[in-house]
């Protein structure tokens, strides 16, 4: 809804903006450059469409929060819920302040584009005037400066934002930093009962999500998992696993509520930013046409031969590559195909490793490869893990002991969390949370 009525509200105002613009006088068309008008008719609608296609539904999240969290809290604890609301206002006045602030430096950008658009405008259209007097060194040195004027424009508009952005994440931080000392303070004599205090140190929407024209995978889904921790995923096709791991990644955007790193919305991320940030392996590792290190340098094409060895190295790659007639310079094939499924995951885990994510989602990394290739895969994960947090989609159970924690999902929700000890054995099962097929003893993984 909210493109259709973005295309709409723009498709309107070019229009109004031509009609106004063309019922100027001449008097007011020598005044304003061309380019400067052309400049508001193109980037700055733009920037309505912007803000209709992707900021209305953050201002309504935005506002609902704004009188539906401090309802809750209030009522929880009026005191901490009163606390929660005056901290908003250093962070209100950081955003008045930007605000102000901005006003001058994205009206002074503007028009340094309009200059530098309407400069180039004028110069194309009177070519031949340009071409007949020899005024092309003149007008280029003229293009240049105001080139400059704008990228200086621009760089200045940039750290703006990044001003802003620090100071209101520090102003914010801060505040809640201040609320959960006082919290615990006001815990540990039993002032404050310990399920409040986590409802306001933890307050967060729950996660729903469904594909298009579908059902609900996903209903009031909450999971926290602390940094450096690997979780594995088990439970029967259907329940939700793939799903869960393609929010993390962002192949997908909940429904309804927010899928959080360190505290921050994975939709505010950039997009470089965030694909540093967590790398997915799907269940087959996929080459590219290339050499072995052009396949495991794919998202990072700087690194140093010495670099891709290392992550080579380090997940047990390094020993078949070097075996290799070419080595590292090996032509890999069409999709890999001289190389054995285990083969293929231990190059996409090295890809991974000279990556250095903070986060690592495994769609079943060993579904398709042979057992000792397994074991050779699951060292790989075990090294590609250390200090970073992970995120296991099981098929088997030998891959369950990789992991700190085990959750088991069915029907789009959390029916265990257990630590890899505390499964039962599963033998027979196709699913390890499936129950035994008729004729197989023992008891349902879980």
């Amino acid at each position: 809804m909210s493109v259709g009525v973005g295309q709409s509200v723009i498709t309107e105002l070019r229009m109004r903006l031509f009609t106004h613009l063309q019922a100027q006088s001449v008097a007011f068309h020598g005044e304003h450059a061309s380019g400067t008008l052309a400049s508001r008719a193109s980037s700055d609608v733009e920037a309505v469409r912007e803000l209709f296609e992707n900021g209305i539904d953050r201002i309504i999240t935005a506002a609902v929060s704004l009188i539906y969290v401090p309802c809750v809290l209030l009522v929880l604890d009026w005191r901490l819920g009163a606390a929660a609301l005056a901290a908003m206002a250093p962070v209100c006045w950081t955003m008045h302040a930007f605000r102000r602030r901005s006003l001058d430096v994205y009206h002074r950008r503007s028009a340094a584009a309009g200059a530098a658009a309407g400069d180039m405008s004028e110069t194309f259209a009177g070519i031949r005037t340009v071409r007949a007097f020899g005024r092309e060194d003149i007008n280029e040195r003229r293009f240049a400066r105001l080139n400059r004027r704008h990228r200086k424009e621009n760089r200045q508009a940039e750290l703006e934002m990044a001003r802003y952005v620090t100071s209101s994440r520090l102003v914010a931080n801060t505040a809640v930093a201040g609320l959960v000392l006082w919290g615990g303070y006001r815990v540990a004599p039993g002032t404050l009962e310990l399920g409040t205090y986590a409802g306001f140190v933890l307050y967060r929407e729950d996660v729903s999500f469904a594909y298009p024209g579908g059902h609900e995978v996903l209903r009031g889904f909450a999971l926290d998992i602390p940094a450096g921790q690997t979780v594995a995923l088990i439970g029967p096709s259907g329940g939700g696993k793939s799903t869960l791991a393609g929010l993390l990644a962002r192949f997908h955007d909940p429904t309804r509520g927010r899928v959080l790193l360190d505290g921050v919305d994975l939709r505010s991320l950039a997009t470089a930013e965030l694909r540093h940030g967590v790398v997915m392996v799907p269940q087959e590792g996929f080459l590219f046409s290339g050499s072995v290190a052009e396949n495991i340098a794919m998202a990072r094409p700087d690194a140093t031969p010495d670099e891709i060895r290392q992550a080579a190295e380090a997940t047990g790659a390094h020993r078949f590559i070097s075996a290799l007639q070419d080595g590292y310079r090996t032509e890999v094939g069409d999709r890999g195909g001289r190389f054995s499924s285990g083969q293929r995951q231990l190059i996409a885990l090295a890809r991974v490793f000279l990556v250095n994510p903070s986060v690592i989602v495994l769609d079943e990394a060993t579904a398709v490869i042979d057992i000792p290739s397994e074991r050779a895969v699951l060292n790989a994960m075990r090294t590609v893990f250390r200090k970073r947090t992970a995120l296991v989609i099981a098929h088997r159970l030998s891959t369950v002991h990789v992991a700190d924690r085990v959750l088991v999902l069915a029907d789009g929700r959390v029916i265990e969390d257990c630590a890899p000890a505390d499964l039962g054995s599963g033998r027979g099962a196709a699913d390890p949370c499936e129950p035994p097929r008729p004729g197989v003893a023992g008891p349902p993984a879980c």
